[in-house]
């Protein structure tokens, strides 16, 4: 082995040669000096501490699992309430009662009664019923009044008692027929209508054959 000499370039180095040295591999070459420990050890603890972004995907992910867990909790609330509204097994909805609605009535189709029609008359023929009115076959209404001083009714077109023509006064009480019956309707028919005694006797005499 060669040793250095004092104030040379080589102090302070390990030449290493054939024999074991001391600081020497089996080759020769010279062995490597390991690293301090406190280099060691803080390149270990680097790995325990986390970035900003690991620290944000951690967040997301559990924001991701609580919702899910929030949306699984609220379906099954919902199918427990749906299930508790739902009937029994086999039994039936009770069924509403149904009321029919009321029809409304149909409108009548009978036509109202039509005023009675006034009954053709003759002037001075018999009438039934005093408080009866007729029409001539000129068109004039009739009325059924009293002969003056009888108890006879006869058309005539004026309201009120007829006034007699032949008797002045009321005739005594006597059975038969009273003086003038037969000879005042034709005056009183020839006075109001204007016609001759012949036509107005005619009239006269078929419209009181005609009554019941």
């Amino acid at each position: 082995m060669t040793r250095s000499r004092p104030g040379s370039p080589t102090r302070g180095r390990v030449r290493c040669g054939r024999s074991p040295t001391p600081g020497c591999t089996a080759g020769g070459g010279a062995a490597a000096t390991p690293a301090p420990w406190s280099t060691v050890h803080r390149a270990g603890t680097r790995s325990n501490v986390l970035l900003p972004e690991e620290i944000a995907a951690i967040l997301a992910v559990l924001l991701v699992a609580a919702v899910a867990v929030a949306l699984t909790l609220f379906s099954d609330e919902k199918t427990l309430a749906s299930e508790d509204q739902a009937p029994a097994s086999g039994e039936q909805p009770a069924a509403r009662p149904t009321t029919s609605p009321t029809p409304a009535p149909l409108p009548s189709t009978t036509p109202p009664p039509s005023p009675t029609a006034a009954p053709t008359v003759v002037v001075d023929a018999r009438c039934p019923d005093p408080a009866a009115t007729g029409v001539t076959k000129q068109g004039a209404t009739a009325y059924c009044s009293r002969l003056q001083y009888t108890d006879r009714y006869l058309w005539s077109l004026r309201q009120g008692d007829i006034a007699h023509p032949i008797l002045t006064a009321p005739p005594a009480l006597s059975p038969g027929p009273t003086p003038g019956d037969a000879e005042s309707p034709v005056r009183i028919c020839m006075e109001q209508t204007g016609q001759g005694r012949l036509r107005c006797a005619a009239e006269i005499l078929r419209a009181n054959r005609s009554m019941p």
